[in-house]
């Protein structure tokens, strides 16, 4: 496979349950995905300073020690090289105004983690629908057209 072939999603999460739940999620989706993590918004800094190549997309929680959600986003978006990647609030956090909050600091999307593994699957599919207009990611055609999702995830 070429390496344009391969794209990267990094999720940023302290819950390693919640991270391999993601990722396993992401890899039953499309296996050409790659998914990085890291355990907070320190760590995720780190991770983009030293890699050569950038993830596509960042799911980001909110509520992790060192540094929070807010914070990394804050550095992202400050940052000339990160700020263009498109950065998916991914949390747990039902509050407006942390979604609002996150969308003045130049989130992309805002997603409430779902419980169940199959609206989880729901919630990234129809992310990586949103973004494959924008970085080229190829989903499998049987969920190309998704009809069956909640309005939760608009």
């Amino acid at each position: 496979m070429a390496k344009t072939d391969v794209h990267t999603i990094l999720i940023v999460d302290d819950d390693t349950d919640d991270t391999e739940l993601f990722c396993e999620t992401v890899a039953e989706i499309n296996g050409a995905i790659h998914c990085l993590s890291a355990g907070n918004g320190q760590e995720a800094l780190l991770l983009l300073k030293k890699t050569y190549t950038l993830p596509d997309l960042i799911f980001l929680d909110l509520n992790m020690p060192r540094m929070n959600g807010s914070q990394c986003l804050k550095e992202l978006k400050a940052n000339e090289r990160l700020r263009e990647i498109p950065v998916i609030i991914y949390t747990t956090s039902k509050i407006k105004d942390d979604m609002r909050e996150s969308m003045l600091l130049g989130a992309s999307d805002f997603i409430t983690k779902p419980f169940r593994t199959a609206d989880i699957k729901k919630a990234v599919i129809k992310i990586l629908e949103k973004y494959q207009r924008v970085s080229g990611f190829i989903l499998p055609l049987s969920f190309s057209f998704l009809s069956f999702l909640s309005p939760h995830f608009s």
